[in-house]
């Protein structure tokens, strides 16, 4: 039975690496929305506003027409990930390696999405 430094050492270093098996999934930058949209695939995704000026309200809306495209199948491409337009935004998905939407426009406005909202 260990005792003493090395015992705390141990105890220290298990629970340190318990940590690290956190949930992957990890939310974009930017101010979250706080809503959930569901996409074309029937997930729940959190709307986050990453850049420019761009209210809550105008973040969910495009988010939800553009999962409301995919549906219709006006998505090009065989995987029907965009790119969409929506409006003055250009949205894509990602792949299954790597989940996620976001939209941009050209003047730099920037919304994405988080899997698991």
């Amino acid at each position: 039975m260990m005792r003493g430094p090395l015992a705390t050492l141990v105890v220290v270093s298990v629970l340190s690496l318990a940590a690290c098996g956190g949930d992957p999934a990890v939310d974009p930058p930017g101010t979250d929305c706080g809503t959930a949209v569901t996409t074309a695939a029937g997930n729940e995704v959190s709307v986050f506003i990453i850049a420019g000026e761009v209210s809550c309200e105008q973040a969910v809306g495009v988010m939800d027409d553009y999962f409301r495209a995919l549906e219709r199948g006006e998505a090009p491409g065989m995987g029907g990930g965009g790119p969409v337009s929506v409006g003055d935004w250009t949205c894509v998905s990602g792949s299954r390696a790597d989940p996620g939407t976001g939209c941009r426009t050209e003047d730099g406005r920037k919304i994405d999405t988080s899997v698991g909202g």
